[in-house]
């Protein structure tokens, strides 16, 4: 369990991600995403489930939301976190904006002393941006679903409309806004 702060995209370009999610299902390139995932997204902060103060996040969301706007990503690439968990996800095209509404968040979140069991993944000169599309299956099929996405993924425009403060796994959302 924990919980994260997420954008979420235009109802398009969620249904094109979920459809790599059940293809790669179909085809036996990972399973976890399609049948756990919760909705196609990028997360900028993560706690362990011991964090407390879920309150004190959710105004934090609210606040560093209420006057963001909506944007355009390009998601243009595949990457992979190596390791126990292996992840393979699309990667956004870097954009300062982006960045810094992700260092913006996390700027706001060490203001309010909410830091504790935060994950260091998330720092913002180590966070690295994506959406995850195979997660921690076991390496014969997690190998299978890369060669299932470098062959179908295409580079696709998104939309992020919104911001969800969420509990996961499962998934419970507790904040969803959308943006300006």
């Amino acid at each position: 369990m924990g919980y994260s702060v997420e954008l979420l995209f235009d109802k398009v370009s969620e249904e094109k991600i979920r459809s790599y999610w059940k293809l790669l299902y179909e085809q036996g390139g990972g399973d976890f995403m399609h049948l756990k995932g919760g909705r196609p997204h990028i997360s900028l902060a993560v706690y362990y489930s011991e964090m407390e103060d879920i309150k004190k996040l959710r105004e934090v969301v609210q606040s560093i939301f209420s006057e963001v706007k909506k944007f355009e990503l390009i998601f243009n690439s595949i990457g992979v976190f190596p390791g126990e968990e292996r992840v393979t996800f699309l990667c956004p095209k870097p954009s300062v904006r982006l960045l810094s509404i992700q260092s913006a968040l996390y700027n706001e979140i060490r203001r309010q002393g909410i830091r504790k069991y935060y994950w260091g993944h998330y720092k913002p000169k180590i966070w690295v941006p994506h959406c995850t599309m195979i997660l921690n299956n076991e390496i014969d099929m997690h190998i299978k679903g890369m060669e299932i996405l470098s062959r179908d993924f295409e580079t696709m425009e998104v939309i992020v409309e919104r911001v969800a403060l969420v509990e996961f796994y499962p998934f419970n959302t507790i904040l969803e806004m959308g943006l300006l």
